[in-house]
């Protein structure tokens, strides 16, 4: 996944610093996940990588510490998600800033907070919160599959059409289309 990053960084102009800065940040999101993950091949082992990789290609967006933030961010799995104190310390406080600034579901009270707080979000919180979410629903079936939380999966479908969705339609472009194509052909099935 590593190397996967590197040349997406690189093929989008980041410098070698800011390269390895965003291979720090993953290297850092994968500790938690090394010791409670006991799969490299496990949905969750791979998420911070993916999540990065989505902002990147799907998103579009080369800003190197949005991307730094984009493997920094987990809003499912509290026991995988990395302290902010640490984030802070090891990559400085810019980068734990934009971790900070974006929304994620467990940090507001409802639907409506939530995208509220989405949509004024900084442009780059917002596609970090999208390449996070979609790369969460493309694993939707496996957490069902493997813990049978289909009423979760129902809350995520719901989350997905009427938040996340209409956040990619104001910010367009490959979000906005995969995050359509997930809603319409596969969402439904879950809500």
């Amino acid at each position: 996944m590593a190397e996967r990053l590197r040349a997406a960084a690189a093929g989008h102009g980041f410098s070698a610093d800011e390269i390895e800065g965003l291979l720090r940040a993953h290297g850092r999101a994968m500790e938690p996940r090394r010791r409670g993950v006991p799969d490299e091949h496990d949905f969750r082992y791979l998420h911070p990588g993916r999540t990065a990789l989505v902002l990147l290609e799907d998103g579009g967006w080369a800003d190197p510490l949005d991307a730094m933030a984009a493997a920094l961010v987990e809003s499912e799995d509290g026991e995988l998600a990395v302290e902010r104190a640490s984030i802070g310390r090891v990559l400085g406080e810019e980068v734990a800033g934009r971790v900070d600034a974006v929304p994620v579901p467990a940090g507001v009270r409802d639907g409506a907070e939530l995208l509220e707080a989405l949509v004024t979000a900084p442009r780059g919180a917002q596609l970090v919160a999208l390449a996070e979410r979609l790369d969460h629903l493309r694993h939707l079936h496996v957490r069902v599959r493997r813990w049978g939380d289909r009423e979760g999966a129902g809350r995520s479908a719901r989350q997905a059409r009427d938040i996340y969705l209409p956040l990619a339609r104001r910010v367009g472009g490959t979000l906005e289309r995969r995050f359509d194509w997930w809603c319409r052909r596969v969402g439904r099935r879950w809500e």
